[in-house]
């Protein structure tokens, strides 16, 4: 069985900030659908209790991540379809009682990584995208030591930076404690405002303060539409000016070399 140190060509992807409201779901949700329209084989789970991708997507299970981690439900019984486009597993409230119990596990940091390698999903799917809660929790532990990549969207707030340095802190821990290679992928600025001078501040701060920013996200009220109507922005409003912006950001993640 191949495990996460030699499969073949899986790229395990976290989209995390420990700030709420930045669009980590809404990432997540894209970065799957343009991927898997791009014919790439992609599963995307939601580690947060709010369960925003279920509900963005209007897609239900009585087997979630819940019963994934815990050994009820094998991958089959959690995995739903999007529209033929990729593989979910979704997560609810009650999640958080998972990792209550999940505290007195042995190996507990890597129950995902392990549910991975036991259903062989690494060699099912091209990509493997995390959507996670704004903490610093276990579930977020499991993420990235399931994955080798992170990519950190912030929104144009100075307190969505802030955040995102929490998370670049949490990668050197799982680097040097944990022994595992992970990386950022980039910095994607979200729902940025090119009229405001806020935007303008915080686009410049995240420049002068790292190297791999990737292509920015303009703000639109058609992804709360899109939202509302559970379906993607593509299918939603195909030729809205955001479409161009994930296009480009998904150009750059094909393009990068796994970490």
């Amino acid at each position: 069985m191949n495990t996460i140190t030699d499969k073949k060509s899986c790229r395990g992807i976290t989209i995390a900030n420990a700030r709420g409201g930045v669009g980590k779901t809404f990432v997540s949700i894209h970065l799957a659908y343009m991927l898997a329209e791009r014919r790439k084989k992609v599963l995307l789970i939601d580690t947060d209790p709010q369960g925003t991708v279920g509900l963005w997507l209007n897609m239900d299970s009585p087997a979630t991540l819940y019963h994934l981690l815990l050994g009820e439900s094998s991958l089959d019984d959690c995995v739903l379809r999007y529209k033929d486009k990729f593989d979910i597993i979704i997560s609810k409230d009650y999640i958080k009682e998972a990792e209550i119990r999940m505290v007195g596990m042995v190996s507990r940091e890597n129950l995902l990584r392990n549910r991975f390698e036991e259903f062989d999903v690494y060699n099912r799917y091209d990509f493997i995208l995390i959507d996670t809660s704004p903490s610093l929790s276990l579930l977020n532990q499991n993420a990235y030591l399931a994955s080798r990549e992170v990519i950190i969207p912030v929104n144009m707030e100075p307190l969505a930076v802030v955040g995102a340095s929490s998370i670049i802190e949490s990668i050197k821990i799982m680097r040097k404690l944990m022994k595992h290679k992970i990386g950022l992928l980039g910095i994607v600025p979200t729902f940025v405002n090119n009229q405001s001078n806020v935007a303008k501040q915080v686009l410049n701060l995240i420049k002068a303060n790292y190297d791999n920013v990737l292509p920015m996200i303009h703000t639109s009220v058609r992804v709360k539409e899109a939202s509302g109507s559970f379906q993607t922005l593509n299918e939603y409003d195909p030729r809205n000016i955001i479409i161009e912006d994930m296009k480009m950001i998904v150009d750059r993640v094909l393009n990068e070399k796994k970490v």
